[in-house]
């Protein structure tokens, strides 16, 4: 807020915000000559937080205002438009191919939110590992190992409980 700010509303602030509205392109000091006070007073007007409050209220206003004869236009032009293309469908259904047909539907369905949600692919990623080359009895040493390891795990002791109070007992894992 402006170290000095005004102390009451006075009618031509409503000027003020009225040709801000009307000129957003043009700079203050403009509109301070318009107004006949200096760029400074004007400056300390339009900080303060009586006049900002009363600015964006007015401005919201004046959107609403233009959006809705947009809006109004936008589902009054859809909404003919719908009822051409019901009238053509109407008439010329029974002549037109089951995939013009569905390509309508399927438009007309994903338009109104009820497409098939499509999430997006996870990304691919190729793991290029190179390990320099491998003889043959490496690969026979490695697989050996390999069923060696998958022995152990296969019958390693395992911890199961045996009664209800809670005890357990050892036991061997046989063959799954």
């Amino acid at each position: 807020m402006a170290a000095i700010a005004p102390k009451k509303w006075n009618w031509w602030y409503d000027r003020i915000i009225d040709w801000m509205i009307a000129n957003p392109d043009k700079l203050l000091g403009e509109c301070a000559h318009e107004m006949n006070v200096s760029q400074s007073w004007l400056s300390v007007i339009t900080n303060s937080d009586m006049f900002q409050d009363a600015f964006k209220a007015r401005s919201k206003e004046h959107s609403d205002v233009a959006l809705i004869g947009v809006r109004e236009k936008a589902f009054a032009a859809a909404d003919m438009a719908l009822d051409a293309l019901n009238k053509r469908l109407e008439t010329q259904a029974p002549v037109l191919p089951v995939s013009t047909l569905l390509e309508i539907t399927d438009v007309t369905m994903k338009r109104f939110g009820y497409a098939a949600d499509k999430t997006a692919p996870s990304p691919i990623t190729n793991n290029n590992y190179y390990m320099g080359n491998v003889t043959n009895s490496e690969l026979v040493t490695a697989r050996a190992n390999m069923a060696k390891v998958a022995d152990i795990k296969r019958n390693a002791l395992v911890l199961v409980p045996t009664d209800g109070d809670g005890e357990k007992t050892d036991e061997r894992r046989g063959s799954d």
